[in-house]
């Protein structure tokens, strides 16, 4: 009878000892929440020779399977171009975004912002771009001057996203 009670203590108090692993903002992670038109301002202000901006989703086949690729363009060429990656996830979500990028090993910068559609994004912050082409997982490129260099498509592979890419950094 005691065995029976000693096991039935343990059983019951196992969920007491586990515990999920949760990790903090590492400092490599950045996700920062702006109103679009603030960060259209940090976008125009920037000096770097080629800004890419980047429409991000981990609910999307295809921004999953450039993220990796996109992610390690970033890590070896942070020095060539600054990276914007815009996500349409809400600030209460941004836990979730942080462990998700965190387990993927995902080190680019993200910004939440305040409006929902892809499309309306891009319709303000890049008035050259052809927005019925674009979606998640698609990027455009910028001068210094913020003049339109090249834009993807959703007909673009990963690998074709990426030469493209590669064609700027050079």
């Amino acid at each position: 009878m005691k065995y029976l009670i000693v096991v039935l203590m343990l059983c019951l108090s196992l969920p007491l000892f586990s515990q999920n692993y949760v990790p903090k903002q590492t400092e490599n992670i950045k996700i920062t929440y702006l109103p679009l038109n603030e960060l259209q301002d940090q976008i125009n202000s920037s000096k770097s020779a080629t800004k890419i901006i980047y429409f991000y989703s981990n609910t999307c086949s295809a921004t999953l399977e450039f993220n990796p690729i996109i992610n390690d363009l970033y890590l070896k060429n942070k020095d060539k171009f600054e990276l914007f990656v815009i996500s349409r996830e809400s600030k209460r979500n941004q836990e979730a975004l942080n462990n998700y990028l965190f387990y993927e090993g995902l080190y680019f910068p993200v910004y939440l912002t305040n409006k929902k559609s892809f499309s309306s994004i891009i319709k303000t912050l890049c008035s050259d771009c052809n927005e019925d082409v674009m979606g998640d997982s698609s990027f455009y490129i910028l001068d210094s001057d913020n003049t339109l260099l090249a834009q993807s498509h959703y007909d673009l592979t990963a690998d074709q996203k990426k030469n493209l890419i590669s064609k700027y950094l050079d």
